[in-house]
């Protein structure tokens, strides 16, 4: 099999060894486009539009909520003092 070294292709002696070599550096480069391609399709996921107005949307609400919820409480407890 392939020695450690990237560079050395002493190994290589017969023109089936090239062509198996060729082979397996044509599989390397397919299998790293598609780590490349799935790595971007996640992070194109992670930065999508919509999922980060929802998580703006969502810090928004939350002071909101409490606010409204507080001021309802408020109001409840004012009327049924009465």
């Amino acid at each position: 099999m392939r020695p450690n070294r990237d560079s050395d292709y002493t190994y290589i002696s017969s023109f089936k060894q090239l062509r198996e070599e060729l082979t397996r550096l044509s599989y390397e480069v397919r299998l790293t486009r598609k780590k490349l391609d799935l790595s971007l399709m996640e992070l194109s996921d992670i930065f999508s539009p919509v999922r980060l107005l929802g998580a703006v949307a969502r810090q928004w609400v939350k002071p909101l909520s409490a606010s409204l919820r507080q001021w309802v409480e408020n109001f409840i407890k004012g009327r049924s003092s009465r």
